[in-house]
This record gives C-alpha cells, sequence and structure tokens, in this order.
C-alpha cells in the first residue's frame, strides 16, 4: 500500500503514525465493482470504511477512518467472509469515496 504522504489528509495521517498502520489516498484507487460488493454499502457507511482490493493470499484490505474498532472490524470480516487488513483514511474521504465508486461503475456501463 502507498503511504499517504502529503497534507489534506490529516486525521488519516494523525492515526497511521498512532497505530503504525499505513495510511492511503483514495483518491489513487480504482475499486472494482466487485470488491466494493465485498461489503454492504449501509455496513461501508456505518463503519466509515471502503473495501479497497484484495491481496494474493485473499485478504480484503479495507480503509477506516477508525481502525481502533474492534467491533466495526469484526462485522467487516463477517460480512465479507474473508479476513481483513486495515489501512487508514480520512473519514472525509471514505463517506465520499462511494460517490465516485458508484459514479465509475454508472460511466463503465454506459460507454459502448
Amino acid at each position: 500500500m502507498k503511504s499517504n504522504g502529503h497534507g489534506g489528509h490529516g486525521d488519516g495521517e494523525y492515526l497511521s503514525r498512532q497505530f503504525g498502520i499505513p495510511a492511503i489516498d483514495l483518491a489513487e484507487f480504482v475499486i472494482a465493482d466487485e470488491i466494493a460488493a465485498l461489503i454492504p454499502a449501509d455496513l461501508a457507511k456505518r463503519c466509515s470504511a471502503m473495501p479497497i482490493t484484495r491481496t494474493s493470499d485473499g485478504m480484503l484490505i479495507v480503509a477506516m477512518a477508525d481502525p481502533d474498532d474492534l467491533a466495526a472490524r469484526e462485522l467487516l470480516t463477517a460480512a465479507s467472509g474473508l479476513e481483513i487488513e486495515v489501512v487508514v483514511a480520512s473519514r472525509v474521504s471514505i463517506v465520499l469515496d462511494p460517490f465516485r465508486v458508484a459514479h465509475a461503475a454508472c460511466c463503465r456501463r454506459t460507454q459502448p
């Protein structure tokens, strides 16, 4: 995972340093529809989380605004049926990202 080494995502960077978990900038990722579908949108919103990708060994990388929320981690693991690895992203980017994912999916479906 690429670290988010620039300003504008302060809460993610702070939590990254606090918990020793990589911080990411969600704008740098294209999230595939099949990855986004692994966690129901209402649960992702409630947990301030966004599935990002799967690793070669099958783990699901999930960006969370609060990586210390163990109850949310358990819910995300149960919903996806996969072991998860948490990275940190700003709460604002997680809240806005579902709109970007939905827009990208819409555009892919409407292009010839």
